[in-house]
């Protein structure tokens, strides 16, 4: 078989390119992200992970939510109940 392709051409490189995949990344701004990525609050409150900052809020509560799946069987996914409850 004889191919027009030079030996560094990857082997797909004609599929790639009909799906529109062989340019570069579109570029985003690093800020702007996707509302799942990144640390949810509880109830939509500030973010607070130094202890000095809760004490100098005097907070009443504080609340973590640890991902734990070790106790439950064959129910993979219980580790994201503390994000849902959240983003609740």
């Amino acid at each position: 078989m004889v191919t027009n392709m030079s030996p560094n051409t990857p082997p797909f490189a004609a599929s790639l390119a009909a799906l529109g995949w062989n340019g570069t990344p579109e570029q985003r701004d690093p800020l702007d992200r996707p509302s799942y990525v990144g640390p949810v609050s509880f109830a939509q409150l500030p973010w607070v992970e130094d202890v000095a900052e809760i004490r100098r809020r005097k907070a009443d509560i504080a609340i973590i939510g640890a991902p734990f799946d070790d106790a439950v069987t064959h129910r993979p996914g219980t580790r994201f109940g503390p994000r849902a409850i959240r983003e609740a």
